[in-house]
């Protein structure tokens, strides 16, 4: 933006931040048994942080799956896979706007593996992040 003024025009300019985030890699639940809906077997955390800059930027973390179910859920080999927040009080689904509170996002995974079929399985989860 330039403006005139009485010492002349001045010229406001922004510099915008790249920002990157970091993810755990993979979320791997090991062997379990089919059926099994015991959570302490079954959950594990995961974390979204906020590797550039030095604030907490004002917006919001999508997950999207290409095996979401029509719940919002994702399919891992006919088990369910769920998002939870760290405290396990709020469940976020496939495509839900998760709001950035902090550089630091841990998430909670839960499979519950009734109506799984034995035998490896494997899905994809994309993190993306809008920023205003």
């Amino acid at each position: 933006m330039q403006r005139p003024g009485p010492l002349g025009t001045v010229v406001c300019t922004r510099n915008p931040i790249p920002l990157t985030i970091n993810t755990t890699d993979a979320i791997d639940f090991g062997q379990v048994a089919t059926g099994a809906t015991t959570v302490a077997a079954v959950t594990r955390e995961f974390d979204v942080q906020i590797t550039s800059g030095t604030t907490t930027p004002v917006g919001t973390i999508k997950l999207i799956s290409d095996a979401t179910k029509a719940n919002g859920r994702i399919n891992l080999g006919g088990g369910e896979v769920s998002i939870w927040n760290v405290d396990s009080t709020v469940e976020y689904t496939m495509g839900q706007a998760i709001p950035i509170t902090a550089r630091d996002t841990r998430l909670v995974a839960r499979l519950n593996a009734t109506g799984a079929t034995p035998g490896p399985a494997e899905a994809h989860l994309t993190v993306t992040m809008t920023v205003n």
